[in-house]
């Protein structure tokens, strides 16, 4: 999936759980935003990382919230990722392969993400890592 999200233009996240931002004070709002499920998902790190662009959407979907980097200290609150990691093209080396963020640096990003079944937290990371599994 990691590869999708990475080759997608944009990319849409459903905050199912954040009201229009006209629907409380701001304060409160933006304290929905910081505290969405979705941030709490396993799956949602790499598609929080991989997209170009990635869009907000609130539960009405009649409004976007803004995009990873327009809210990028709410996503760093939110989750610990650094907001360098936010703004740019995500990719665990720099230009000259040096390594940009530690293998345990990324894993803490996950820590607190949840996943249905077991075996998917595992599965969440590996495009993260850059590790691909062919079907057999």
């Amino acid at each position: 999936m990691f590869k999708w999200y990475r080759r997608a233009e944009r990319c849409y996240a459903y905050l199912y759980d954040v009201l229009p931002r006209g629907d409380l004070p701001f304060s409160d709002w933006m304290q929905s935003f910081r505290c969405s499920e979705w941030f709490e998902r396993g799956w949602t790190l790499q598609e929080l990382l991989a997209p170009r662009e990635l869009i907000f959407v609130c539960r009405s979907w009649e409004e976007e919230i803004g995009t990873r980097t327009s809210l990028s200290e709410e996503v760093k609150e939110a989750t610990g990722i650094p907001k360098q990691a936010l703004v740019q093209s995500w990719s665990l080396k720099d230009d000259l392969g040096s390594p940009k963020y530690s293998i345990a640096q990324v894993m803490s990003w996950a820590s607190g993400r949840h996943t249905t079944r077991t075996e998917d937290t595992a599965y969440s990371l590996m495009g993260l890592f850059h590790i691909s599994m062919p079907l057999l």
